[in-house]
């Protein structure tokens, strides 16, 4: 399935909990996201995959049919334009890091904020996005997520909010500290600091902080308004305040 600028993005939801599904589906329709399809067995979620290319699919990891590490590595193998984002209840440090090396774009906690979720899915089908535009006669990039879990990414390459955590792990700030200073939730920093982790090929979060020192990333990166991410880390300000 090939995107253009005016195509919105997809997903498709693999998740046997039929209140989730809702949910999920409701918050993505609000961010202008298309929710192509629904599936409540690892098999059928594939098979979506599959027929819809979907910029990003929802995976919960406890399916009645399959593992759903196996269903990210699926996705990962069969579907390279479509983005797997894990949705789960298991906030292990194991269960994290295995889905991550699986594959997945980010691990995300059910218990999470609803427009922390909504924050993340949605960037990962805009990395989709940007790596399935293609002109006419353009040869296609070659979209792995599982590859690129296990690659090592250059700092130029890296996203303004992935450039914030770092900035603020070189300071020796906690994940609670670093989602205080970026307005956001300490899962969700937990979540990018497992994924900057894979992707850099770091063993700990002191090794990532040696990384930030050694770029000379300093607390001046680390201002979301800064680098224009302060609208999908900030949590939306109520009305009248």
């Amino acid at each position: 399935m090939r995107r253009t600028a005016g195509t919105p993005m997809t997903a498709v939801i693999v998740d046997d909990h039929p209140v989730i599904v809702e949910v999920l589906t409701e918050i993505l329709c609000r961010r202008g996201m298309f929710v192509a399809g629904t599936a409540g067995t690892a098999k059928d979620g594939l098979d979506l995959c599959r027929a819809l290319s979907p910029a990003v699919v929802v995976v919960d990891l406890h399916l009645p049919d399959m593992d759903g590490l196996l269903l990210v590595e699926e996705v990962g193998r069969g579907c390279p334009a479509t983005i797997p984002v894990v949705v789960t209840g298991d906030s292990s440090p194991e269960t994290i890091e295995a889905a991550t090396r699986a594959g997945a774009y980010a691990v995300l906690q059910k218990t999470e904020e609803l427009h922390a979720l909504a924050d993340v899915i949605c960037e990962a089908a805009a990395a989709a996005r940007k790596v399935t535009l293609l002109r006419p006669g353009e040869a296609p990039a070659t979209p792995a997520p599982a590859a690129a879990a296990r690659g090592t990414a250059a700092l130029g390459g890296l996203s303004g909010r992935q450039r914030s955590l770092l900035a603020l792990l070189a300071e020796g700030l906690s994940n609670k500290d670093v989602a205080r200073r970026l307005g956001t939730t300490e899962g969700v920093v937990k979540n990018y600091v497992s994924r900057l982790m894979a992707d850099l090929g770091a063993h700990s979060r002191t090794q990532l902080a040696l990384i930030a020192a050694g770029w000379g990333l300093c607390t001046s990166e680390a201002s979301p308004a800064a680098l224009g991410v302060a609208e999908s880390l900030v949590p939306p300000a109520a009305p009248g305040s």
